[in-house]
């Protein structure tokens, strides 16, 4: 069995330690991902059978706390919420176990609640927390190319109405900045373009785009240029 530190960041030198609670379709394809990328695993699942396939090229650990303890990035791939808080609250839980440089991403779909609960309880201990959905399913995760979707982009520039300058998507008025609503303006009709293309696409493959196609008959009602909805 390979050996991994004892403790967080004490891997050798190949970089950081990735710890994977939970070895389902998706966990197992992850854990596979990160040893064919040379990093040092350490693997935890309730089924024997599903950690004896990392036995030769993993350190497999007999608790969430006892993974997390010698891991300095926790891939979470378990079911649900229930199955997350098991492997992370409470006080024998793995986020007791994290160290300072610790950081946790969750890749199961859970709900907005335990996402918050979670995030809270690791603030609390100082461990970040990343709520990282992904897409692709077993094969990509065991090719090392699951699309992950993580959601820091929209506090980062301020969600989407910040995008647009302002804080609602209210019809502009005569009193509004001539400016801004040129500019909104320029937008929308940049939007029309873009999802013009898309539907064109779509049509030439006998897709349909129900959303998209919903989406340009608003876009002016959302760039707040067309007038009330």
């Amino acid at each position: 069995m390979p050996e991994v530190g004892a403790a967080n960041g004490a891997g050798d030198g190949a970089g950081p330690v990735v710890g994977v609670i939970g070895l389902g379709s998706i966990g197992d394809g992850v854990a596979t991902s990160v040893t064919r990328a040379g990093l040092p695993l350490v693997v935890c699942d309730l089924r024997t059978e599903a950690t004896d396939r990392h036995r030769d090229t993993a350190t497999v650990a007999g608790s969430p706390a006892e993974l997390v303890g010698q891991s300095d990035v926790v891939v979470v791939a378990v079911v649900d919420d229930a199955q997350v808080h098991g492997v992370l609250s409470g006080p024998d839980g793995g986020l007791a176990a994290a160290g300072p440089d610790t950081t946790v991403v969750i890749v199961s779909t859970i709900s907005l609640p335990c996402v918050r609960a979670i995030g809270s309880e690791a603030a609390a201990l100082g461990v970040p927390v990343i709520d990282c959905g992904v897409s692709g399913g077993p094969g990509a995760a065991a090719t090392g190319e699951l699309v992950c979707m993580v959601t820091v982009s929209d506090p980062q520039v301020g969600g989407a109405s910040r995008l647009m300058f302002r804080s609602t998507v209210a019809p502009f008025t005569d009193a509004d900045d001539k400016g801004l609503v040129g500019a909104m303006q320029a937008a929308a009709h940049l939007a029309h373009k873009d999802l013009a293309a898309a539907l064109e696409l779509a049509g030439s493959l006998d897709v349909e785009l129900p959303l998209a196609r919903m989406t340009e008959d608003r876009t002016d009602q959302i760039f707040g240029v067309g007038g009330a909805a």
